[in-house]
């Protein structure tokens, strides 16, 4: 398993032996857009319980939460999660009759028509996948399948369907990947997360804003926080905003990119990156610190 921009192989770490368990029997497949967190063990047990506990387990039938997935991920650009998704989608069935397609699409920008989501696992699918979209974006390539050929892609998007219907059919419990992170406050743009779904996201929230202090200083996360108060989900300009002068430039720029621009950080822009001792954890840290920004900012909308 390849990444760009990343080189170190994951953490040693008890939980890591867990979460491969847990995604092997679960997801039936060792995901990327999991394991490119491997450099920051806190943040690759954060984002599988988001996916495990919102997405894999719950109320609401899989199906229906693999539509908001794969209609997030086109909105977003972002082919790689497109593919996994839709042939995850067709593993778990026929899409139930009330779709949340338009919702979903709607989430990206401004607020979206309320929706009938007592679980809050509608929700927290779209707040997971709009981070996931823009790590995947940096740290992965443009599908999982290892063929572009028609022929040879629908082949193996068939066997692919048939793998992933075991895995779908196991039984499964919620709450097994709470365990990987202790409780943390939840966020108060997530304030309408209950259940499950709220430990999960508070978890993973909690996480993801430790490794953002630990490598971010206080004037670029606020700088972040501040700027995207103002953003309705439109694309960033060519030009955008000066970002604030704090000694480390190059990692403010790639923090805010992730937030609102994924795919413009470049080999070049990492490049400058480690020449500053910027490390895997540290890249980690600071991409997921942005992604997640935005992906909090948008959520405030869906109460």
């Amino acid at each position: 398993m390849t990444f760009r921009h990343l080189t170190a192989p994951p953490q040693i770490d008890p939980r890591v032996a867990v979460v491969k368990r847990q995604l092997r029997h679960d997801f039936g497949v060792q995901a990327p857009p999991v394991w490119l967190h491997g450099a920051h063990v806190d943040l690759l047990c954060g984002v599988w319980c988001v996916l495990r506990e919102v997405l894999v387990v719950g109320q609401v039938p899989r199906r229906e939460k693999e539509s908001i997935a794969e209609a997030i991920s086109r909105t977003n650009q972002c082919s790689f999660c497109v593919d996994a998704h839709s042939i995850m989608g067709a593993a778990t069935g026929q899409l139930d009759q009330r779709s949340f397609v338009p919702w979903a699409t709607a989430t990206g920008g401004e607020s979206p028509s309320p929706i009938d989501d007592p679980t809050s696992e509608l929700r927290g699918t779209a707040f997971a996948f709009h981070y996931i979209n823009r790590m995947v974006t940096i740290f992965l390539g443009d599908s999982p399948l290892p063929f572009a050929g028609r022929r040879w892609r629908r082949a193996f998007e068939t066997l692919s369907i048939a793998w992933f219907r075991r895995s779908v059919r196991r039984p499964k419990r919620s709450g097994e990947a709470l365990t990987l992170l202790p409780a943390a406050p939840c966020p108060p743009q997530l304030d309408w997360a209950t259940g499950h779904v709220r430990d999960a996201l508070s978890r993973f929230s909690g996480a993801v804003e430790h490794a953002g202090r630990e490598v971010l200083s206080e004037q670029v996360r606020s700088w972040v926080t501040e700027a995207l108060m103002t953003w309705n989900g439109e694309p960033l300009s060519l030009d955008g905003p000066e970002l604030p002068d704090d000694g480390d430039q190059t990692l403010a720029t790639i923090t805010w990119l992730s937030a609102r621009a994924p795919e413009r950080i470049t080999d070049r822009l990492v490049a400058d990156a480690r020449e500053h001792g910027v490390d895997d954890r540290t890249l980690i840290a600071a991409t997921a610190w942005g992604a997640h920004a935005a992906a909090l900012r948008l959520a405030e909308r869906w109460s």
